[in-house]
């Protein structure tokens, strides 16, 4: 009876050091991805793109989320009414009222602090575009380098 106790304490005593190696290891595991995923997400470069809803709530344009992190000329996949852009670690970036980015209809912006129009938008900013709408102007297409 003390051989049979013996022999399953041991097997048990397996059992939970290979448990918890294997515990272990996910965590280090995961600690990683999370280190480089946070060391990534530094270095990322967006354009975020908002509109204000029916209820008059501020919303970000969720269907360019892939897109905005990649340079070049990009178009809207759907009618978009754009109340503000915000970019992050690009150069510069400028929007246009037509598709393919089409030089004549490049849109001028402003900023809350300097009202002084442009079109480049440079980053870490809230930039407006310049028009008549309350929630926004309609926008085709922008570009980003």
């Amino acid at each position: 009876m003390a051989a049979r106790l013996l022999v399953n304490n041991r097997v048990a005593n397996k059992c939970l050091v290979k448990t918890t190696l294997f515990s272990a290891a996910l965590i280090l595991v995961s600690l990683a991805s999370t280190w480089s995923n946070t060391s990534v997400a530094s270095d990322r470069k967006e354009i975020r793109f908002y509109k204000i809803n029916k209820d008059e709530i501020t919303q970000r344009l969720r269907f360019t989320r892939k897109k905005s992190r990649q340079p070049g000329c990009h178009n809207f996949l759907r009618k978009a009414r754009l109340h503000r852009a915000v970019q992050f670690a690009y150069k510069t970036c400028r929007v246009y009222a037509k598709k393919n980015c089409a030089e004549e209809s490049i849109m001028a912006f402003y900023r809350d602090k300097e009202p002084e129009p442009t079109t480049e938008l440079s980053q870490g900013y809230g930039w407006y575009p310049i028009g008549e709408h309350e929630r926004g102007e309609l926008v085709k297409s922008w570009y980003c380098e």
